[in-house]
């Protein structure tokens, strides 16, 4: 925690900041001319700068570059108000309209919802079209950009003290150092402290905890709460623990596939491990990062008739392909033994050229041989190096059509 003399220090920059960013709403010219500008182009940002003031300069090509990272993850992004770390920082449209789907379902009458460490309203932008939403962050400069981003009240405040409390209190803690621009990704690293976050959601009727999906599990502190991995796209990209009115059920964990709107929880006492098999299938399942990383993917994969060739592998095999949204399956076309020369003459007599190399764990180096494989210009095929007890082991697939993309 910064000592108050680094937090006046903080807060005197952002005003400044803040000073130069609200003169670029009433500029269109200076922002259009920032978004065509290289910031590493030196030469082109002195003839930005030319008879400009440079502080509101560099408050264009921050937004500039703010847009541009948005871009992908807001149909609107060229009209969002964010620099680079508050882009970085935001959840997407689609997982935030999650989130808010979710909340929505709480809702009593009369209810209000937070936006706690609210960013550049990523989340906001999405609650404010299901129930009347604040947004807090301690940053002006943020606040700001939640308030036109979203459309709503912002206030600059600290997320833990900040009163009156809404009914329902969504809390996004930071996990990047800005002052270093480093990342933080042990769960004592996020501010608020996750501790504290929770003692704060369990006086409000429901909640949520934006938090990193590299948490411990069990999370301590949290009880009974509900913990939901999201995916979006193949990537895993954060776990919400969900507290009072806004959990499904006491203590489940939850997998859910963003873009495809499916969702499958389980008691964390009901998870147990998939079936073992020595036998090799036609088939290889890889579960959505989501399932895997909630712990469901195994009693999921069990249901399904699927099994681990070696405990924790978590790469399923089977005799037949399986579709249902949560797998992506491939079909094998060969096992060759796990040496390159080997790997490649297999590729080579299937007509492939390149491979993408799948690993886990640090049964072999994906890069490495990845390169090592390109072997011309045919079909891509996929090679999983994969340590079955103590032996590696190869195998070359493709993936097969699927419903669920």
């Amino acid at each position: 925690m910064a000592a108050p003399h680094e937090d006046d220090a903080r807060l005197e920059r952002e005003r400044e900041a803040l000073a130069a960013w609200s003169t670029l709403v009433d500029d269109p010219e200076l922002v259009a001319a920032a978004a065509t500008v290289d910031a590493s182009d030196v030469a082109a940002v002195e003839r930005l700068r030319r008879g400009r003031d440079p502080f509101r300069v560099g408050a264009a090509l921050a937004l500039a570059e703010g847009r541009r990272r948005l871009v992908g993850k807001f149909p609107n992004a060229l009209d969002l108000w964010a620099d680079r770390d508050g882009a970085e920082q935001a959840s997407s449209a689609k997982t935030a309209a999650w989130k808010a789907r979710r909340i929505a379902e709480a809702l009593e009458p009369g209810d209000t919802i937070d936006d706690r460490c609210s960013g550049i309203g990523g989340d906001a932008m999405a609650f404010a079209r299901v129930a009347p939403t604040r947004a807090i962050d301690r940053s002006p400069l943020r606040a700001w950009m939640a308030s036109r981003n979203a459309g709503i009240e912002s206030v600059v405040g600290d997320a833990l003290t900040c009163e009156p409390l809404a009914s329902i209190v969504h809390l996004d803690p930071a996990r990047r150092d800005e002052s270093r621009g480093v990342r933080r990704f042990a769960l004592e690293g996020h501010e608020p402290p996750v501790d504290a976050c929770l003692a704060l959601l369990a006086r409000t009727k429901g909640g949520a905890l934006k938090l990193s999906p590299g948490i411990p599990l069990p999370l301590p502190g949290a009880g009974n709460a509900e913990i939901e991995f999201l995916s979006e796209d193949g990537r895993l990209v954060q776990a919400v623990v969900w507290t009072g009115r806004c959990a499904r059920a006491p203590g489940v964990r939850t997998a859910s596939r963003v873009e495809r709107g499916l969702t499958m929880s389980m008691p964390a006492a009901a998870l147990a491990p998939a079936p073992c098999n020595v036998e090799c299938g036609r088939y290889l399942h890889v579960a959505d990062p989501a399932l895997e990383r909630s712990g469901l993917a195994e009693a999921q994969a069990g249901a399904l008739g699927l099994w681990e060739r070696a405990p924790g592998l978590g790469i399923f095999e089977s005799r037949h392909p399986i579709d249902d949204g949560w797998f992506h399956a491939y079909e094998v076309l060969a096992r060759p033994k796990p040496r390159l020369d080997d790997v490649r003459a297999e590729l080579r007599r299937l007509g492939g050229g390149r491979a993408r190399v799948r690993t886990r764990g640090k049964s072999a180096d994906a890069d490495r041989w990845t390169k090592d494989l390109a072997v011309g210009n045919g079909e891509e095929f996929d090679v999983f190096l994969l340590r079955v007890g103590s032996r590696l082991e190869a195998t070359i697939a493709r993936p097969c059509p699927t419903r669920h993309p």
